[in-house]
C-alpha cells in the first residue's frame, strides 16, 4: 500500500507545509495513480508555501503525473532548477525519472541535485527551497 503524510512547519511568523507521498507502483494502474494524487491534491486544498515531494511512480509527460500540473499551480523544482533528464530509477543505471519535488508560486528552488548512491533503489532527489 501507498500513501502520504503531510506537516506543518513553523519558520518563525510564517509555516511551510511539507508533504512527502509514495503512490502506487508502475505495475499498478494509472487511475490508481492519478485517483492517489487527486486525494492529496484535495487534501492540500491549494494552500501557499508548500512543498509536496516523494516517489510518484510517473514520468514527465505521462497522464499519472498530469493531476500535479493541472490547475494546481505547482512547480517542479527539477525542471526549475535543475535538469530535467535526471533520471532517478533505478538507482543502479538510471533510466526514468518518477521522482519529483514540487512547489507553490511563493517559493523558490535552487541547488536540484540527484546524488549517485545505492542507499535506496531509487537516487534521492535534494532542492534548496526559499521562502518568498
Amino acid at each position: 500500500q501507498r500513501g502520504y503524510v503531510g506537516v506543518t512547519l513553523a519558520l518563525g511568523e510564517s509555516t511551510l507545509d511539507v508533504w512527502s507521498v509514495h503512490l502506487q507502483h508502475q505495475d499498478h494502474t494509472t487511475a490508481t495513480r492519478v485517483s492517489q494524487a487527486r486525494q492529496l491534491l484535495a487534501e492540500w486544498d491549494n494552500r501557499d508555501r508548500t512543498v509536496i515531494g516523494g516517489d510518484l511512480n510517473a514520468q514527465p509527460g505521462s497522464a499519472d503525473i498530469a493531476p500535479w500540473f493541472e490547475g494546481t499551480g505547482l512547480v517542479s523544482a527539477q525542471d526549475v532548477a535543475g535538469d530535467p533528464a535526471w533520471n532517478t530509477s533505478p538507482a543502479l543505471n538510471p533510466d526514468h525519472r518518477i521522482d519529483w519535488i514540487f512547489g507553490t508560486h511563493d517559493l523558490e528552488f535552487a541547488d536540484v541535485a540527484i546524488p549517485v548512491t545505492l542507499a535506496s533503489d531509487h537516487l534521492p532527489v535534494f532542492a534548496t527551497v526559499r521562502v518568498n
